[in-house]
């Protein structure tokens, strides 16, 4: 069974269409997954975030809300370096 060169090249061309499409696809998703990710898990710092602008413009005393273990100990010391400086004003 002998094949012509053209149909060599035919199939050659079509596996290399195949093959750029699944790129272009893996491309896609991996993209979105990563703009998931990054919208999900950078949740808690725009939550710590809009915690010290609340302070900031005098609509709250500390921080408050349960942060992940990584953001916890700074969200800690944000409210104890608030207090700090409010005993240093007073």
């Amino acid at each position: 069974m002998d094949a012509t060169t053209g149909e060599i090249y035919s199939q050659l061309q079509q596996f290399e269409i195949d093959l750029t499409t699944a790129f272009v696809i893996l491309a896609v998703v991996l993209v979105g997954s990563t703009a998931l990710q990054l919208r999900f898990g950078l949740r808690p710092l725009r939550r710590l975030q809009d915690g010290v602008s609340a302070i900031r413009r005098g609509e709250a005393q500390r921080i408050e809300g349960v942060y992940p273990i990584d953001i916890a100990p700074l969200a800690s010391e944000l409210n104890l370096m608030i207090v700090a400086i409010r005993d240093v004003v007073e």
